[in-house]
């Protein structure tokens, strides 16, 4: 028997279907066969980015921080990996880290515009990510 696990279904950024709101939380999530994109990280390290899902968040014309958090699980759980922010869909880069450690915060973002999030490792098939939360307020 063979088996072939399929890629996530945010694994490419146009396809960014787990929609995030202001405090929601995506939970149970998985970078296990993602693919890398293109173009790269901005961290420069092009096997940083070899597993990636994408996330999105809508503006809610109010709130200008974004903040992000995203936490590990499973054997061997995602372990700093590339967190980045974009406009778009890696063409305007907002900002992010490369050894992602606690949790992200961005400041004086356009509160109407929806936002793309980047989360990668450089483990091609890292296990899992019990949550990626995000939320927006103002600072």
């Amino acid at each position: 028997t063979i088996t072939v696990n399929a890629n996530p279904a945010n694994d490419m950024c146009d396809a960014a279907n787990v929609v995030l709101t202001s405090t929601a939380a995506a939970t149970l999530q998985t970078n296990l066969c993602a693919t890398e994109d293109s173009p790269a990280s901005q961290c420069g390290v092009v096997a940083d980015d070899d597993a990636s899902v994408w996330y999105e968040i809508a503006g809610d014309g109010t709130n200008t921080t974004l903040t992000i958090d995203v936490i590990g699980t499973g054997a061997p759980a995602l372990m700093m990996p590339v967190v980045e922010v974009y406009q778009d869909c890696g063409v305007t880069f907002e900002g992010g880290t490369c050894n992602y450690a606690s949790p992200l915060m961005l400041d004086c973002l356009d509160p109407d515009l929806t936002y793309r999030i980047m989360v990668a490792s450089s483990a091609a098939n890292a296990v899992a990510m019990s949550g990626v939360q995000v939320e927006r307020s103002t600072r």
